[in-house]
């Protein structure tokens, strides 16, 4: 195994590549040794720089898969919590977050995601999200209360607890939705930015391609 870890080579690297290089490492075959896809026919794909230092390190990994796929999920731990949750505590409410911070959150949020979860899976949380939406727009902007929110928590509960790779996702939403303010016109701005999270995600999803089947299928 080489000296320096997985987390080692990332470190410096866009939160966005950090991601996109764990969708493009998970289709490194451990067992046969091979790429599934080349890496940098994919690299090309999801617009990411291609790195030899990554490759060489999937393709002369010692350790057993166990280890691999625990440097793995090590990796995407950190991505959500350190790269968005750590950085999402510092802000008050959604609204003042800026949106090339949210756009970039939606990407790396959007190529994790799009190892295991299904695309009917997280177009029924979108599906979830857009009645919320609806049900807000049906009153004035300063009518507005967290109640719609509040309550897609409990949604992503549940989905979490029937797949467990729905779990990026409510790790991320959960805080999202805790800085949703309360009511008024304010806490309507701060819904909207909510919805077009989630909108963001769902198009990233798709485009580093999440499919109708979960990995394995």
């Amino acid at each position: 195994m080489p000296e320096n870890n997985l987390m080692a080579i990332l470190k410096g690297k866009p939160l966005v590549d950090q991601a996109v290089w764990y969708r493009v490492l998970k289709l490194y075959d451990l067992n046969k040794r091979r790429w599934t896809r080349s890496a940098a026919e994919k690299c090309g794909e999801y617009l990411v720089n291609y790195d030899n230092n990554l490759v060489n390190y999937a393709e002369n990994y010692r350790g057993q898969k166990r280890d691999w796929d625990k440097e793995l999920d090590n990796l995407k731990d950190a991505i959500i919590k350190q790269g968005i949750v750590v950085k999402l505590q510092g802000f008050n409410c959604l609204a003042v977050i800026p949106a090339e911070d949210m756009v970039a959150w939606a990407r790396a949020l959007g190529a994790l995601l799009a190892v295991e979860l299904k695309t009917a899976q997280i177009r029924r949380f979108l599906g979830a999200i857009l009645e919320a939406e609806v049900e807000v727009k049906k009153e004035k902007p300063e009518d507005f209360t967290k109640d719609q929110a509040a309550y897609l928590k409990v949604y992503l509960a549940y989905a979490t607890g029937r797949n467990a790779a729905v779990l990026p996702l409510l790790t991320v939403i959960e805080p999202m939705i805790d800085l949703v303010r309360p009511r008024g016109r304010e806490g309507w701005e701060d819904f909207n930015e909510l919805v077009r999270f989630v909108r963001a995600v769902v198009a990233y999803h798709k485009f580093y391609g999440g499919t109708e089947y979960s990995k394995g299928r």
